[in-house]
């Protein structure tokens, strides 16, 4: 199933603008909320932004990530 298939909640996966919020992100990395934090606490995983409390996750981001992490194996 391509990443761009995957149904998320209030997010417009057509707009690679689109800002997650990290319970959509945790979604669409198939990883818990608890791992999202933790990755921010340790100043690793993937690029956020912050607005008061609310943490964001740019979709293009996300997905840059997951091409980042891809693995192709040899013929």
């Amino acid at each position: 199933m391509s990443v761009l298939s995957i149904p998320i909640k209030n997010v417009d996966i057509k707009d690679n603008l689109a800002w997650m919020n990290e319970f959509a992100t945790e979604q669409l990395l198939a990883c818990s909320v608890s791992k999202l934090r933790q990755d921010r606490h340790k100043h690793r995983g993937l690029p956020y932004a912050k607005i008061g409390r609310s943490v964001r996750y740019k979709l293009i981001d996300v997905q840059a990530y997951l091409d980042r992490c891809k693995i192709t194996p040899l013929q």
